[in-house]
C-alpha cells in the first residue's frame, strides 16, 4: 500500500467514526435498560400464564442466528437462538420443527404464530400457514409480519419495526408487570438500538446495519422476535363469536349494504 493510499485510508476511517459518533449523540435509548434488568428478576403472575400464548420467529442468513420467542400477556417465557442451515429447504424446516415443537411444549395453548415473512422466513411461514389452515381445531391464526412495510401510525414512525420497537415495546417493558426470562445476551440486544425523532416528528428505530455500523457487533434476532410477539393483540384478535342472523328483508339488507360500501368509500376504510 503507497503512502497516499494508507492517507486515504485513515480519514476514511476518521470520518466514519466522526459519523458514529455524532449518530449516537442524536439517539435516545429505545428499550431503558433498567426496564429489562427490572423484568428479567420477576416471577410471572399466574394471570399472565392463563392468557393466550404467542409465538414469534425472526430469520437470519447464513451467519445471522435465527430467533424464536415465546409470550404469555406480560410473561416472556422462552427466547431461543440458533445458526440458521446451508440449504433453504433445511432453513424451513428447521424454523417450522423449531415453532411445532414449541407449540407442543405448552400444551396447545399458543393462539399466535407470527413471523417476518418478507425474505429467508417465507417459506416457514407459508408453511406454518398450511400447517395450521388444515387443522382448524387447534384455534391457531399464523400472522405474516413485515418489518420493512409502512408503519399503520405513519404520522408518528416510518416503519411498522419503527412502531413495533418504539410504541409497542417500550410500553411492554415499562409496565411493571413485565417479567422477562434470562437469555444469554438478550439484555444487550434490547437495549442497543437507539432512536430518533426527525423534523416532522416521525419516529426512525435503528436498524440492524446502522447498529452494524455504529457498534461493530451484530444486533441479533433474539430481541426483533420478543419484540415481534406484540404485534398480536390477543385480547383483540382473538376470534369473535358468530354474529346473530339479520332478520331483517332482504330488500333492506342490500340497501343498508349499498350504504356501508359508500361510506367505506368516503372514509377510505372498513367500517364494522
Amino acid at each position: 500500500m503507497t503512502r497516499t493510499e494508507r492517507i486515504n485510508q485513515y480519514h476514511r476511517l476518521a470520518r466514519l467514526v466522526e459519523d458514529s459518533c455524532k449518530l449516537e449523540a442524536t439517539l435516545t435509548q429505545v428499550i431503558r435498560t433498567h426496564w429489562v434488568e427490572e423484568a428479567q428478576t420477576r416471577t410471572p403472575t399466574a394471570e399472565c400464564l392463563k392468557q393466550p400464548g404467542v409465538i414469534a420467529l425472526d430469520f437470519g442468513l447464513t451467519s445471522d442466528k435465527h430467533g424464536l420467542a415465546v409470550r404469555f400477556g406480560f410473561a416472556v417465557r422462552e427466547v431461543d437462538e440458533w445458526l440458521p442451515a446451508d440449504r433453504p429447504d433445511d432453513v424451513t424446516l428447521q424454523a417450522v420443527d423449531r415453532a411445532l415443537d414449541v407449540f407442543e411444549q405448552y400444551g396447545r395453548r399458543v393462539r399466535f404464530v407470527v413471523g417476518d415473512s418478507n425474505g429467508v422466513g417465507r417459506g416457514a411461514m407459508e408453511t406454518l400457514t398450511r400447517y395450521f389452515r388444515e387443522r382448524p381445531e387447534l384455534g391457531v391464526t399464523v400472522v405474516h409480519f413485515n418489518s420493512g412495510a409502512g408503519a399503520r401510525d405513519a404520522k408518528r414512525y416510518h416503519r411498522a419495526r419503527d412502531e413495533m420497537w418504539f410504541k409497542r415495546g417500550r410500553a411492554f417493558f415499562a409496565d411493571p408487570r413485565c417479567a422477562l426470562v434470562a437469555h444469554p445476551g438478550l439484555k444487550k440486544q434490547l437495549t442497543t438500538p437507539g432512536y430518533a425523532e426527525g423534523a416532522d416528528r416521525r419516529i426512525k428505530v435503528e436498524s440492524k446495519a446502522d447498529i452494524l455500523r455504529r457498534t461493530g457487533e451484530p444486533s441479533g434476532n433474539a430481541a426483533d422476535a420478543v419484540l415481534m410477539t406484540l404485534v398480536v393483540n390477543e385480547a383483540q384478535e382473538a376470534p369473535k363469536p358468530a354474529a346473530e342472523p339479520d332478520s331483517r328483508p332482504k330488500v333492506f339488507r342490500d340497501h343498508f349494504a349499498w350504504l356501508k360500501r359508500q361510506r367505506e368509500g368516503q372514509a377510505g376504510y372498513l367500517i364494522a
